[in-house]
This record gives structure tokens, sequence and C-alpha cells, in this order.
């Protein structure tokens, strides 16, 4: 980032490099960019979202459908059973559609 060091009390991202980029770049920047006792702020997505929605549905399901590390469709779809709702809204409320992370810089 063209930015002079400690810039920010606070870097936030939503959804975005940090799901994508190389971690061992994008932290120690993010690091060089707050202000000592800064914080770093970030989301992505849950596995747990991940392994119930299926590859060709429109929304996330009630059930694992998804082997998490080999991405492939399993037979024991009550292993996460949820109350069946098609709203994501619902489910969510069960189970964690999205992990927050908050990180302190020690300064």
């Amino acid at each position: 980032m063209p930015l002079p060091d400690a810039s920010f009390d606070i870097v936030f991202c939503d959804h975005g490099a940090i799901t994508f980029a190389d971690p061992y770049r994008t932290v120690p920047e993010v690091a060089r960019l707050l202000r000592p006792g800064g914080l770093f702020a970030f989301n992505h997505g849950s596995p747990i979202e991940s392994i119930c929605w299926p590859l060709d549905g429109d929304h996330v399901g009630d059930r694992l459908v998804l082997d998490y590390f080999g991405m492939r469709q399993i037979d024991d779809g009550d292993a996460i059973s949820t109350q069946r709702n098609a709203e994501e809204h619902a489910w969510a409320r069960r189970w964690p559609a999205e992990e927050i992370w908050r990180l302190r810089l020690d300064g």
C-alpha cells in the first residue's frame, strides 16, 4: 500500500484480501499500517457454511453435503442437521456462516 507506516488505528477487511491473498504478505502489511495498539478486524466465510452448501444449490442447506477437504459428496447427510428452513438467515442463527477475527497490534 502506498501509505506511510502507522497510518491507521483500525484496518477492517470484509471478505477482501485476507480471504484470497497470501497471509505472509497481507498480515505484515496490515501491521505496518497500524499504529501501536491498532486493531485489525476481518471476516470470512465459515467452513460449516461451505460444507452445507450444495455445489449446484442456490442457498445453503440444512445438511452436510460436502467433505470440506475433498469437496466431494458424502452419504451421511445427518452429520449436521438443523431445523428445516430455506432461508439462509434461519440457518445462520443455528450455525455460524461467517467468522470474525479481531487482532490487536502490540505497542
